[in-house]
């Protein structure tokens, strides 16, 4: 179960990473 959360966390990460990412390189 505890590997569960890190994942989690690197998961939310590339979530926001990706919705931030396209905004600043330009494309909407």
């Amino acid at each position: 179960m505890k590997n569960i959360i890190p994942a989690l966390v690197i998961y939310i990460i590339v979530c926001i990473i990706a919705m931030i990412a396209p905004t600043s390189l330009g494309y909407n």
